[in-house]
């Protein structure tokens, strides 16, 4: 498996995981039961960012790809 199919699956999976606590259906309140909190609005900005920052190695990645394929090509 190369580089940026790697990333591309990490992205998906992210994305999947914010899609499935996602919506008008599933939202969750953020609460604490003995003594751990469960807080899903940080957690939902954790895999924004998460995809956000995939994205960005996608694309450098992808550049790079573009650069060595020059290089040889």
């Amino acid at each position: 498996m190369s580089y940026l199919t790697s990333l591309t699956t990490i992205r998906d999976n992210y994305v999947a995981k914010l899609e499935a606590i996602s919506g008008l259906d599933n939202d969750k309140p953020s609460y604490s039961v003995d003594g751990r909190s469960y807080s899903w609005v940080e957690y939902t900005a954790f895999l924004s960012q998460a995809i956000t920052d995939t994205n960005a190695q996608i694309i450098a990645a992808q550049g790079a790809s573009e650069i060595s394929t020059n290089l040889t090509g």
